[in-house]
């Protein structure tokens, strides 16, 4: 039984403990690294390179990156307080206050959800957002086209701000804590979020078990052999590293058929690219004047190539 064969199987992860503790798909009884890739099942693995005191190893077969070390879910919950969104550390938004930027985070909402459009009607769909942060794509989504909407996301922060300020239905925790009814879902998204996974195939299964057949799933994550491989290793905050072929790999073994994936243009405020600058070229002295700045003069949006793959995939 593969990998996926084990996510797709009910009895691979029945009983509290086997949900609760989600054994990575990558290692045996009792080995200490991995032993093969989880996507390809290759064991030509090797240790890549270490990363803020993690092991980050990668498949020769189907070059896939990932965190050799295992990360719990509540530790992640813990990592992803109120200092991610708003904080100058250098993980998360950098200092940027993620709710400052809400208007361009609507306007990349809207852009992503007309793109899933020209596929399928939204009009008065279900839409689940997985790891929806403070929930602006889903209240996009409920305001453009009247869609029913759910949301799930690990942060207590992040999830008090889309259930308080926006009125949004999301629970608290993973997609594998809720008790979603099978093919009941219209549309789910992983917004920059299946990178973030410490087991992005079983939250990949779930997808597929909630969508309705025909259903859509949209992810957008980074490309490491996209045209701009400009990016940082940065665990525990990224655990896996794709590129368009091996995470297409991943959906089609769940039953998904991808439309060819799309370099992701993305409109960020120019000062934010600065400071996104300054943090990948280790100038992390320079970024508080260009923050300091933004916070006077506000967002000056600029729609930019990133480093960023977009793939909807339909559900067979």
């Amino acid at each position: 039984m593969t990998a996926n064969d084990q996510a797709l199987d009910p009895a691979a992860h029945a009983g509290d403990d086997a949900v609760e503790q989600r054994p990575r798909p990558d290692r045996e009884t009792g080995a200490s690294a991995p032993q093969c890739c989880f996507i390809c099942q290759s064991r030509d693995i090797a240790l890549h390179r270490s990363a803020v005191s993690f092991s980050i190893y990668r498949c020769a077969a189907c070059n896939l990156l990932w965190v050799g070390e295992e990360v719990t879910t509540e530790e992640l919950a813990a990592f992803y307080g109120e200092d991610y969104y708003e904080s100058e550390s250098e993980f998360g938004y950098l200092g940027l206050e993620y709710d400052r930027m809400e208007p361009l985070h609507r306007r990349n909402a809207r852009a992503l959800l007309k793109a899933c459009e020209k596929i399928m009607p939204l009009r008065r769909r279900r839409v689940l957002d997985v790891g929806c942060g403070y929930g602006f794509f889903l209240h996009e989504a409920r305001e453009t086209f009247g869609a029913e909407v759910v949301g799930v996301e690990i942060s207590q922060h992040a999830q008090t701000y889309a259930r308080q300020t926006l009125g949004l239905d999301v629970t608290l925790g993973d997609l594998l804590d809720t008790d979603i009814a099978t093919d009941s879902v219209d549309l789910v998204s992983m917004i920059g979020t299946i990178e973030h996974f410490v087991r992005p195939d079983l939250v990949v299964a779930e997808a597929a078990r909630v969508l309705k057949p025909g259903g859509l799933l949209l992810v957008t994550t980074l490309d490491i052999r996209g045209p701009i491989r400009l990016y940082k290793l940065k665990p525990p905050e990224h655990l896996f590293y794709f590129d368009h072929d091996n995470c297409c790999r991943l959906l089609e073994g769940f039953g998904f058929d991808c439309q060819p994936p799309r370099f992701l243009f993305w409109r960020y405020d120019v000062l934010d690219i600065a400071v996104r600058l300054c943090d990948f070229f280790g100038l992390r002295r320079m970024r508080r004047p260009f923050l300091a700045l933004q916070r006077k003069t506000g967002v000056v949006p600029a729609l930019i190539p990133t480093n960023e793959m977009r793939i909807i995939a339909r559900k067979r």
